[in-house]
Order: structure tokens, then C-alpha cells, then sequence
């Protein structure tokens, strides 16, 4: 097995709204590096190495170091029109994209995330100005190996943990993040332009085409004879490297072209070219689902998830893996028992699941008090803003909704999982059985083929062939046991 010294980036995007004159005659700002009166972006950049955290603002970035120090960088958050009419005239909108170095496992990036969230509070309390996030704002992770790649199976287990899992991450994020593009139903039916910044691993496996056609909406929904979820995790399995996963996320689609950059998991930053050609090749897989934050400890529970699933993903056997994934078709297999499953600790999984759903969503969930800003603003436009803010954020993880959404969701098998299919019936040693079957026929097919391919790759691939025959054919009010046997039978004839 490769070796995974994983590493971690982020990208936090908020706006910043002031009074033009918020940041004049800061103490400690030399003529050589600013104007007196200061950007917003220039005022951050600042404060942070006031705390002691190395940043440049993006034009100073040295070309030999680009992920050494923290970025202050502009974004395009997108304010709502009753955002833009409660900021008060003669105020500023600073439109803010900021950049984490590269983190080590090894290195306190808890703490240094702290830090930073609060110079952003400092700067609230001090120098009366709002800092925002909206659904148009994102909260984006880049998870790499170092100066490496991740390692290609690694990578191919991290598509299909979240292509197979997607009805339960969707709850650990906000309503506007649990996305069904282009699904022509409540409360799907009017998308936002934002969910093209992070549509789900669905909507690329319900969209993909070989022949890059666009498909009619009846051919991306569920029924009898259509794919399921494991004929996703075996085109997955089948992707021969690093761009061939990323052309998974290049669909033309009724929603029009969509690539890696739009999606919730993205692998553009691991092709030899770099996204758009870019001469520096980030080497980094990006987990673009989240919504804008800049609470501490939303930032880091994410953070420490992804670490616990890439981890996983990278050290688990093939028949632990595969049986995890079959456990997604198991409607009481929860969100806390997949964490769990992951190795999160009880800290992580009371952060994002709530035992009791008959009350609302746990305060674990909601900002931390320094977020709340309206108190310290001395204009009533302003504090309006930031208070109409605070409840936006809120709603977003009211779990009435969120349990709304994907209900909708997996009521139309957009998750690739049929409502009316029982769960698969399999134990571990029976995917262990599976498993060996599928490795002695994969051994002789790459030896009378001459392929490149690796065997354990086929066989894996094999087994989520066999995997979706088998869910296709399943009946929550049938015995399961025929078609089971069936399907094994004919896989195992097979030469």
C-alpha cells in the first residue's frame, strides 16, 4: 500500500461590510505597506500577522511558495436583494475569499484556525463591521498527500464512500446544500444558480453519457431496469486513473455543461494539467459541498470528518470497504452509525447527528456566539442586516426542512436507492466469498487478456456489478433470498 501523509487547505468565503473609512489609521500599518485607509481584504492580512499568522494578500504571493502562509484573496458572494437593500448607503461590501496554508496532520491546525476566527471576531467587536456568509458562499477542504497524489485507489474509494453514502452526508449540511439539479419536483423544481458550485456526485452518475448527449429527465430517475447506486461505485472502480475520474464530473445536461468545479467532489486538481490549464497542479481532491462559515467550530468538525473518511478510506480491506457501502441500502443504517463506522469519536457524531429528531436540530449546529455580530454595530440598517443574517443561518439547518429534502430525494431515487428495494442481505463473509470468487476469475482474465488492469481492481468491480444486479431485483415485500441466489449463480458461471 502507498503511503498517505495527508494534508488539508481551506477556503473560507465571506463578505465584509463597513463604513468606507473602518479601517483608517489602523495602528502598526507602515506607508510601505498599504494606504492609510485600509481594504478590508489589506485589514485582514494585517490583523493576522498582527496574531502571529503568516498571510499575503494574492498579488504578493511568492511564486516559489504558494501554500506557505494564509491567503487573503476577493470572491463574488453573491448578496440577496433584501441583503443589498439593508446595507446602509455610504457602507462598503468587501467580497472575501481567504486561504489557509497547507496543513499536516501533525500540525495544530485546530488552534491556528482559532486564531484566525477570531481576529475575524476582533475585527467585528473593534471596528463595528459585518461579516457575512450566505448559500452563495462556500466552505471548501482540498485533501492531499503531501507533495503527491493521493493514491489513485484511495481516491476511487473516496468517490464511492460519498457517491454511496450521499443520503446521509446531505444531512450533515445545510438545506440549501442538498441538491437534486434538475429534478423536476417539490422542492426541487427551482434550483439555484449556486448549486452548480457543488452539485452532488448524483447528479453526474444520473447525467453521465458515453455519447455525451443530453438525457430526458425520465432517463435520470429511478425505476425498474435503470442504474442504481452500485452500477455507479462499479464505473467508479472502473476509471482507469486520475482524469478518467474526473471526466465522471464532465456531463452535458438540462442543466447544461457541468464539470469538476461544479460539483461536491471534485478530482480536476489531480490531472496532469491542472483545472483550466493551471501551471501549478494543486495535486489536492476538493470537497466543495459545504456552505460558506466562518465559525470555528463548523470549520474544524468538518475538517476532522473528511480526515476520518479519507483515513478510512485509505486503510480499510476491500470486503470491510465493500460491505460498508452495502450497508447504504439499509434505511436504519444512520448518519451516527456510518460515523461511527469511520472511527469519528462521540464528540464528532453528536456535532453532526441528533439522536432525538423529534426536536430541532442541536445547538452543536448553530454558530458559535462570536459569529453574531449585530450587537456591535452602531447602525440600525446594519445590525438589521446582520440579524436577518443570523436567522438565515439558522434556518438553514432547521431539520424539518433538511429531513423534508432528502425524504423528497430518496422518494425519487435520486440517491441511486430505491425506495421500494430491501436492503442487500449480505454479511461480511459473504462479501469476503464474493471477493474471492471474483479475484480467481479477475487473475485468469488479465493473464489470457494481457491487460494493464489490476486484478484486484477487477474483481472489485466485478463485485459491484454483482451488487447492483442483485439490489435491481430486490422486493421489500419479497423473500430476498431468490434473487439473490440467482444473480450469484449466473455471475459465478460466467467464464
Amino acid at each position: 500500500m502507498e503511503s498517505l501523509q495527508l494534508t488539508m487547505g481551506i477556503e473560507l468565503e465571506f463578505a465584509v461590510v463597513c463604513k468606507a473609512d473602518a479601517f483608517a489609521n489602523i495602528t502598526g500599518v507602515t506607508s510601505l505597506q498599504a494606504p492609510t485607509n485600509l481594504s478590508a481584504a489589506q485589514a485582514i492580512q494585517h490583523f493576522l500577522k498582527q496574531a502571529g499568522i503568516a498571510s499575503h494578500l494574492f498579488h504578493e504571493v511568492p511564486d516559489e511558495a504558494p501554500y506557505d502562509t494564509w491567503v487573503v484573496d476577493s470572491d463574488g458572494m453573491v448578496f440577496t436583494p433584501a441583503e443589498e437593500a439593508a446595507v446602509p448607503a455610504g457602507w462598503e461590501r468587501h467580497h472575501i475569499e481567504l486561504q489557509s496554508r497547507v496543513f499536516s496532520l501533525r500540525d495544530d491546525w485546530a488552534a491556528e484556525i482559532r486564531r484566525v476566527t477570531e481576529v475575524l471576531s476582533m475585527m467585528r467587536s473593534n471596528y463595528h463591521c459585518a461579516i457575512i456568509s450566505n448559500p452563495s458562499a462556500g466552505f471548501h477542504v482540498h485533501m492531499g498527500n503531501g507533495p503527491r497524489l493521493v493514491p489513485f485507489p484511495t481516491a476511487k474509494r473516496i468517490a464511492q464512500l460519498f457517491t454511496a453514502f450521499e443520503s446521509r452526508l446531505d444531512q450533515m449540511h445545510a438545506a440549501t446544500r442538498i441538491l437534486a439539479p434538475g429534478l423536476d419536483i417539490e422542492p426541487f423544481d427551482c434550483e439555484p444558480e449556486t448549486a452548480f458550485w457543488c452539485a452532488p456526485p448524483s447528479f453526474f452518475h444520473w447525467n453521465f453519457n458515453a455519447d455525451k448527449q443530453v438525457l430526458p429527465l425520465d432517463d435520470r430517475i429511478h425505476h425498474p431496469g435503470k442504474e442504481n447506486v452500485f452500477n455507479w461505485t462499479q464505473r467508479i472502480e472502473n476509471s482507469a486513473n486520475y482524469e478518467r475520474l474526473a471526466d465522471l464530473n464532465l456531463v452535458e445536461s438540462v442543466c447544461g455543461d457541468k464539470s469538476g468545479h461544479h460539483a461536491a467532489l471534485n478530482f480536476e486538481n489531480c490531472e496532469e494539467i491542472g483545472h483550466l490549464g493551471d501551471a501549478i497542479v494543486k495535486r489536492t481532491i476538493e470537497f466543495r459541498q459545504h456552505i460558506g462559515t466562518v465559525d470555528f467550530r463548523t470549520i474544524v468538525s468538518w475538517m476532522a470528518f473528511l480526515g476520518r473518511a479519507v483515513r478510512f478510506c485509505h486503510v480499510a480491506d476491500d470486503p470491510d470497504f465493500i460491505f460498508l457501502l452495502t450497508k447504504a441500502t439499509d434505511t436504519d443504517f444512520t448518519l451516527a452509525r456510518l460515523l461511527a463506522a469511520l472511527g469519528c469519536g462521540n464528540d464528532l457524531i453528536n456535532h453532526f447527528h441528533r439522536m432525538d429528531e423529534g426536536e430541532e436540530i442541536s445547538c452543536s449546529r448553530q454558530s458559535s456566539p462570536e459569529v453574531s455580530n449585530a450587537a456591535f454595530i452602531d447602525n440600525p440598517m446594519a445590525a438589521d442586516l446582520i440579524a436577518r443574517n443570523d436567522d438565515e443561518q439558522s434556518e438553514e439547518y432547521e431539520w424539518s426542512t433538511i429531513v423534508q429534502m432528502c425524504g423528497t430525494k430518496f422518494d425519487s431515487g435520486y440517491y441511486g436507492l430505491d425506495p421500494t428495494a430491501a436492503a442487500l442481505p449480505l454479511e461480511l463473509a459473504d462479501v469476503q466469498h464474493l471477493l474471492g470468487v471474483a479475484m480467481a476469475k479477475a487473475q485468469l482474465q488479465c493473464i489470457h487478456e494481457n491487460t494493464v488492469l489490476q486484478p484486484e481492481s477487477v474483481a472489485r468491480a466485478s463485485v459491484f456489478g454483482l451488487l447492483a444486479k442483485i439490489y435491481a431485483r430486490l422486493d421489500n415485500a419479497l423473500d430476498t433470498r431468490p434473487a439473490v441466489e440467482a444473480e450469484y449463480e449466473a455471475w459465478a458461471s460466467q467464464d
